[in-house]
C-alpha cells in the first residue's frame, strides 16, 4: 500500500506540473488572442481607411473610366500580362507639398494606362470593345519618345520631374506628361521663365503659366486630391499588408499553443488514467485489508463475549460452592428437637421474608436477563456494525481523504486562479472599454456641441438670409415698378415724336421745383382738351403694329402650307411608287407560284382603272381594284374570273396570292384551317410542296384531314375531344397517320 501511495504521489505532481505548464500555455494563447483582437480591430479601422481612399479615388474621376480600369486591370491579372504596368499614378511618387501642382499638371492623364508595346495596347483594347467597357488611352513605351529638356539652372525653377520617384524604363512616359513643366514660387517667375525657355510652369498652388502666355488658377480643393486618395489608398493597403502578416503570425502561434495544450491535455489525461488504475487496485488492497479488519474484529468480539461468559459461570462457581459449604456446616450442627417461640417467629419472620425475597430475586433475575439480553444486543450492534463502520471510516480517513482532500484542494485552488485571471482579464478589459466608452462620449459631447453651434449659427444665418429675402424683394419690386414707369416714360417719350437737340439740352440748368410747377401749368392746359380722345395715336399705333404681326403671320403659315403641300405631294408620289412596285412584285410572284401549283395552268393579275378617269387625277385614284385571271388548262382561250372557279380552284387562286404576299413581305407564321378540304391529291401535294419550300422563311401552322400535307411536316398534335374536353397532344408521323385514315374510312 506504502508502493501505490508513493506511485500516486508521483503520479499528483507530475499531473501538477502539467496542469501548470498547460495554464501557462493558456495565458500564453490569452495573450495571443489579445493581440489577434487588437490585430483584427486595427485591420478594421484601416479597411475602413483603404475603403475611403478607395472611394475617393473612385469619385475624383468619370465612373466609365473607373469601370474600364477595374476591367482591365481584372483581365491583366487573369490572363498574366506581363506587359501591363498600370495606370500612371501608380508608377511614381511625389512629395506631399507637391501633390497638388502635379495633380494639376497631370489632371486625366494620371490615369493613362502604361504598357510595354502597342501590341499589348491592341490586345487589350480589343477586349474592352469585346466586354463594351469603356475607353482608355494607353502610353507604350516602344512608341514613345523624349525629348532633352534645355531647364533653366536656377533655385527659382525647378523641373517637375526631378522631384518625382519613379522606375528608370517609365521614364518615357513621365517625360510625356511632367517633362515639360517647371514648378515656381510665384506667377510672375512662371510666366518668366515660360517666355524665356518655352516650358510650362506652375506654382506650388496650382496656378499655371504655358508656354504661349495663358495663364489659369483660382481655388483647387484639398479634399478631392487624386495623388492624396491614391497615397492614403497606398498607405492603407501597405498597413493591411503588415497587418495580415502579423495576424497570420499570431494566428500561427495560437495553433502552436493550442497544439501544446493539446498535447499536454493528452499527458493529463494519461497520468490521470494512469492515478485512476493505481487507486481502483488501492481500493482492491484497502478493501482486502477491510475485510480483514472485519473478521479480526469480529473474532475478538466473539473472544470478548466468551470471556465474559466464563467469568460469570466462574462467578456462579463461587457462589454454589459457597452454598454448599453453608449447608455443610448446617448438616455437622446438631437439631433440636423443637424451636422456641422465639425461633419460631422468627423463622416465621425469615420465611416470609425468604418468600419475598424470592420473589424479588424472580423479578431481578427475569430484569437482569432482559437488560443482558438488550446490552448483548447492543454489544452485537456496537461490534457488529459501528464498530465496523467506525474501523471503515478510520481507514477512509487514513488512506484516501489526504490525498483526495489535497488533491481536490489543488484543483479548486487552481479554478479559483485560474476564474481570478478571468475576472482580471475582465475587468482589464472592462477599463478599456470604460476608456473607450468615455473617450467615445468625449469626442460625441464635442461632436454635438459642435452640432449645436453649427445649428445655432446656421439659424442665425437663415434669419438674416431671410431678412435679406425679404429686403430684396421688396427692391426687386421697387425695381420691377421704376422700370415699368421708366418703360412708360421712355414709351410716352416716343409718342410725343422726335425731338430737337435743344429740347433735350433746355431744360438742364432748371430745378425740380421749377419743371413741377411748369408741368402742373403744363397739365392744367391739357385739361382744356379733355373732349379729345387722347387714346387715338395709341390705339392707332397699337392696331398697326397688331396689322402686322397678323400680316407676318399669314405671310409664315402661307410659307408653311405651301411646304406641307410640297411635303403631301411627295408622300403621294412616294406612296403610289411603292403601291406599283408592291402590286408588280406580287403579280410575279403569283405568276410564279400559281405555275408551280398548276403546272399546266397560268395566272395573272392586273390593276382595274375607272372608266372616266381624269387625267390630272394621281395614279391612285385612277385605280378602281384588280383583277385575277387564272386558267387551269394552259392557252390563252382558257382565262376565266374567279366567279367561274370552283370551290377547290378558287382555294388554289387564294393560296398563291397568299404565298405571293409572302415572298414580298413575309410574316413570321401562318395558320391554314383544312385549306385542302376542297382540293384533290395531286393539289394538296402541290401545296404541300409549296408550304415545305415557303417555311424556310416562315413557319406554317395547318389543320387537316388529309394524308398529303403530313408529308413534309415534323411536328404532328392530335386533337381528341372525350368527356366534353378537347384536348391536344404531341404525337408522331405514324399516329397522325393512323388518325387521318381512321378518319378517312369514316368518311
Amino acid at each position: 500500500l506504502d508502493d501505490k501511495h508513493e506511485e500516486i504521489n508521483k503520479l499528483r505532481a507530475a499531473i501538477e506540473k502539467l496542469s501548470k505548464k498547460r495554464d501557462s500555455v493558456g495565458n500564453t494563447r490569452k495573450e495571443l488572442w489579445r493581440d489577434s483582437n487588437k490585430i483584427k480591430k486595427e485591420q478594421a479601422e484601416w479597411n475602413e481607411k483603404l475603403s475611403r481612399a478607395q472611394s475617393d479615388l473612385k469619385h475624383s474621376m468619370d465612373r466609365h473610366l473607373y469601370s474600364a480600369l477595374r476591367e482591365v486591370k481584372a483581365y491583366a491579372a487573369e490572363r498574366k500580362i506581363k506587359g501591363y504596368y498600370g495606370p500612371l499614378i501608380e508608377l511614381f511618387k511625389c512629395p506631399e507639398h507637391l501633390r497638388k501642382c502635379v495633380e494639376t499638371t497631370g489632371s486625366n492623364k494620371l490615369f493613362h494606362v502604361v504598357v510595354d508595346t502597342d501590341v499589348t495596347a491592341s490586345k487589350i483594347i480589343t477586349y474592352l470593345r469585346q466586354r463594351k467597357a469603356g475607353r482608355l488611352t494607353f502610353m507604350p513605351l516602344n512608341r514613345l519618345r523624349s525629348r532633352r529638356q534645355n531647364y533653366p539652372s536656377t533655385p527659382d525653377a525647378v523641373p517637375m520631374i526631378n522631384q518625382l520617384e519613379f522606375e528608370e524604363k517609365f521614364r518615357p512616359a513621365m517625360t510625356q506628361i511632367f517633362g515639360r513643366t517647371l514648378i515656381t514660387q510665384t506667377l510672375e517667375l512662371g510666366a518668366k521663365f515660360a517666355r524665356s525657355h518655352g516650358l510650362d510652369t506652375i506654382t506650388l498652388d496650382g496656378d499655371q503659366v504655358n508656354n504661349k502666355g495663358a495663364l489659369t488658377g483660382g481655388f483647387i480643393e484639398n479634399k478631392r486630391s487624386r495623388l492624396g486618395a491614391y497615397a492614403e489608398q497606398l498607405l492603407a493597403a501597405s498597413k493591411m499588408g503588415k497587418i495580415q502578416q502579423r495576424k497570420e503570425e499570431v494566428e500561427a502561434k495560437v495553433q502552436v499553443q493550442n497544439q501544446l495544450e493539446a498535447k499536454l491535455g493528452g499527458e493529463i489525461n494519461q497520468k490521470k488514467e494512469e492515478r485512476r488504475h493505481l487507486r481502483h487496485r488501492l481500493d482492491e488492497h484497502q478493501m482486502e485489508n477491510k475485510k480483514l479488519a472485519k473478521d479480526c474484529e469480529l473474532e475478538k468480539s466473539k473472544q470478548k463475549n466468551e470471556e465474559k461468559e466464563l467469568n460469570r459461570l466462574g462467578a456462579e462457581k463461587k457462589e454454589l460452592e459457597a452454598n454448599i459449604r453453608s449447608l455443610q456446616l448446617e448438616l455437622q450442627s446438631e437439631l433440636e428437637e423443637e424451636l422456641n417461640s422465639q425461633d419460631q417467629n422468627e423463622l416465621e419472620d425469615l420465611t416470609a421474608e425468604t418468600t419475598n425475597l424470592k420473589t424479588q430475586l424472580i423479578d431481578a433475575s427475569r430484569l437482569r436477563a432482559e437488560a443482558e439480553s438488550k446490552k448483548k444486543s447492543i454489544e452485537n450492534d456496537l461490534s457488529g456494525n459501528l464498530r465496523r463502520r467506525e474501523e471503515e471510516l478510520k481507514l477512509d480517513i487514513s488512506s484516501q481523504s489526504q490525498e483526495e482532500a489535497t488533491e481536490e484542494f489543488d484543483q479548486e485552488r487552481n479554478e479559483l486562479k485560474k476564474l481570478n485571471d478571468i475576472v482580471a482579464d475582465f475587468r482589464a478589459q472592462i477599463k478599456d472599454a470604460e476608456k473607450a466608452i468615455d473617450s467615445t462620449v468625449s469626442q460625441t459631447n464635442d461632436t454635438q456641441n459642435e452640432l449645436e453651434n453649427l445649428k445655432a449659427k446656421i439659424a442665425k444665418h437663415e434669419g438674416k438670409l431671410q431678412n435679406e429675402s425679404k429686403n430684396t424683394e421688396k427692391f426687386f419690386t421697387q425695381r420691377n415698378n421704376l422700370l415699368r414707369r421708366q418703360k412708360y416714360c421712355r414709351k410716352r417719350i416716343r409718342d410725343v415724336g422726335v425731338l430737337s437737340r435743344e429740347e433735350y439740352s433746355k431744360y438742364d440748368s432748371s430745378t425740380v421745383k421749377a419743371l413741377m410747377t411748369q408741368l402742373t401749368k403744363t397739365n392744367e392746359k391739357l385739361k382744356k382738351f379733355s373732349h379729345v380722345n387722347k387714346k387715338a395715336l395709341d390705339q392707332y399705333l397699337s392696331f398697326t403694329t397688331q396689322r402686322e404681326d397678323l400680316l407676318g403671320r399669314k405671310t409664315e403659315l402661307d410659307e408653311g402650307g405651301k411646304a406641307i403641300r410640297k411635303l403631301i405631294d411627295h408622300l403621294d408620289q412616294k406612296k403610289d411608287e411603292a403601291i406599283q412596285r408592291t402590286f408588280k412584285g406580287i403579280a410575279k410572284n403569283f405568276t410564279e407560284v400559281f405555275k408551280k401549283l398548276i403546272p399546266n395552268g397560268n395566272g395573272r393579275i392586273s390593276i382595274k382603272k375607272k372608266k372616266n378617269a381624269d387625267a390630272r387625277m394621281k395614279v391612285t385614284e385612277q385605280y378602281a381594284g384588280i383583277g385575277i385571271k387564272v386558267s387551269f388548262t394552259g392557252g390563252s382561250g382558257g382565262d376565266r374570273s374567279l366567279k367561274q372557279l370552283s370551290g377547290g380552284q378558287q382555294s388554289i387562286v387564294a393560296l398563291a396570292l397568299i404565298f405571293a404576299i409572302q415572298r414580298c413581305d413575309p410574316s413570321p407564321f401562318y395558320l391554314f384551317d383544312e385549306i385542302d378540304a376542297n382540293l384533290d391529291s395531286e393539289k394538296r401535294r402541290s401545296v404541300a410542296d409549296m408550304i415545305l419550300e415557303q417555311s424556310k422563311s416562315a413557319q406554317f401552322i395547318t389543320t387537316t384531314f388529309r394524308p398529303e400535307l403530313l408529308e413534309h411536316a415534323n411536328k404532328f398534335y392530335g386533337v381528341v375531344f372525350a368527356n366534353k374536353m378537347s384536348k391536344v397532344n404531341e404525337i408522331d408521323q405514324e399516329d397522325a397517320r393512323h388518325i387521318i385514315s381512321q378518319v378517312e374510312r369514316e368518311l
